[in-house]
């Protein structure tokens, strides 16, 4: 397999960042273990090891000087590919203007924007009209960067628009090598796994970085390239392999800029974590309570669970049942059709959609104790829960990676049951006051949806991918 980046011609000391991620035959995304990076030319090799995903290659020639990466990061866009509407991070360093432009792979530019911007993080949703591949590039206090993306939906103009500030940090570059490297060297890449608690290595990927010319227009790649690295026998046994992130969607971001991991189960593409956002996808903040008991059932409101601001970061905010609405109707159906408090191009699950997840969960024997309802074990967090006595030994605990985390509720008395269950809210109410939910809770084999919970209780919220 030929290793390829796009570069100029003029030959000049620059770097490479590599960044590398794994796939089953299926499609489906698996966790590299690490990845070994072998130059068969010049007779080095590094490792990276979990949770390192990218590689920076220092000093290599045959890169003419056009961008810089000190000063400004631009983010790949999410999702991508993407229906229409997609979103842009980017981190600049210094206070000053950033101009966003958007060019089909004809050249010909079709939105832009410039924004006056304060040293950080800050969010841009791109609006393209026509199915096809765009470069979009971006250019702040004299640097100068570039990604693909691949719309494959429509919109009804093409737009730019600034989406806010974000508090989020940017991520810091994983591994770095000053080994000596050359734009014609001849490299091995393979990268490990554990599948089903077996140490597997992908097929090796191997070849040389070779030149090829562009149109500076559409400059995009010449510091970058992306690796997928393939696991092509983890499934000749028969046994199906669960937990892998969404295909072509191993993450997304909120409004507020917080990352989260996806998780394919089934048809379903779920969130792997519990939602954490302060702010509705159109910028309305989401008011914080400190209280002990439910304050009510018409406004919006979150909590931090069990009352403590450092439990959100890895368990996520509780929310009353009109926060997860966002005065959207109840919904029964498959999908719910309800964004609510979700990101763009997620939804609030129904009660319905919960009913999918336990059908499916419960048809697999090896992920159940029993019946259809005896899930709790493989769909439970590995690190949180602290008592699981009920719970069968021949089932794999997380055994799906859906990782869910016992942040507990608010309900009539305050806080109830933090370390023990983890609790949903569907969007499907039962009645006027009460809303279906979905209960894992550690002292019992099955898992629960009540329809007699209070709207203004707080449980913890997971969404769906449209």
């Amino acid at each position: 397999m030929m290793l390829t980046l796009f570069v100029a011609l003029p030959s000049k000391p620059q770097s490479v960042k590599c960044s590398f991620s794994g796939q089953d035959h299926g499609g489906h995304y698996l966790r590299l273990d690490g990845v070994t990076v072998t130059n068969i030319t010049q007779g080095w090799q590094v490792a990276l090891s979990y949770p390192d995903t990218v590689l920076e290659f220092r000093g290599v020639t045959g890169i003419e000087d056009y961008c810089d990466y000190d000063g400004l990061t631009l983010f790949q866009n999410v999702p991508n590919p993407f229906s229409g509407v997609t979103d842009v991070m980017i981190q600049v360093a210094a206070l000053g203007e950033t101009q966003i432009e958007v060019f089909d792979l004809n050249g010909h530019l079709v939105a832009n924007c410039t924004q006056f911007l304060l040293p950080g993080r800050h969010r841009f949703v791109v609006e393209l009209s026509s199915p096809q591949t765009y470069i979009l590039t971006v250019r702040s206090s004299g640097h100068k960067q570039s990604i693909k993306m691949i719309n494959r939906g429509t919109h009804q103009v093409n737009n730019i628009v600034y989406a806010g500030k974000s508090s989020a940090e940017m991520p810091v570059l994983k591994l770095e090598t000053d080994n000596p490297f050359s734009l014609l060297d001849s490299v091995s890449i393979v990268g490990s796994a554990t599948i089903n608690g077996v140490p597997m290595e992908s097929d090796p990927i191997s070849g040389v970085f070779i030149f090829l010319p562009f149109n500076h227009q559409v400059f995009m790649e010449s510091h970058t390239a992306q690796f997928t690295l393939f696991f092509h026998d983890i499934m000749d046994n028969d046994t199906v392999s669960y937990g892998h992130p969404c295909i072509g969607l191993p993450s997304l971001v909120d409004v507020d800029g917080n990352v989260y991991n996806t998780v394919q189960i089934g048809t379903q593409c779920w969130m792997k974590e519990n939602l954490r956002t302060t702010h509705y996808a159109d910028g309305t903040l989401i008011p914080l309570v400190e209280s002990t008991s439910p304050v009510s059932e018409t406004m919006p409101y979150r909590y931090c669970p069990n009352g403590d601001a450092s439990n959100v970061l890895t368990m996520g905010f509780l929310y009353n049942w009109n926060s997860v609405m966002h005065n959207s109707p109840s919904s029964p159906l498959v999908p719910s059709g309800v964004q609510g408090i979700c990101p763009d191009g997620w939804h609030v699950p129904s009660h319905g959609e919960w009913s999918q997840l336990i059908n499916y969960v419960g048809g697999q024997s090896e992920l159940t104790c029993g019946d259809v309802y005896q899930i709790p074990k493989s769909l439970a967090s590995d690190v949180y829960y602290t008592c699981m006595s009920h719970w069968c030994d021949q089932v794999v605990l997380n055994a799906t990676g859906f990782s869910a985390i016992p942040a507990g509720y608010i309900k009539d008395i305050g806080f109830e049951f933090f370390g023990e269950t983890a609790a949903f809210w569907s969007c499907t109410e039962s009645d006027t006051h009460h809303a279906f939910n979905f209960d894992l809770y550690c002292g019992n084999m099955i898992v629960n949806q009540y329809s007699d919970n209070y709207k203004l209780g707080g449980w913890s919220v997971r969404c769906l991918k449209d």
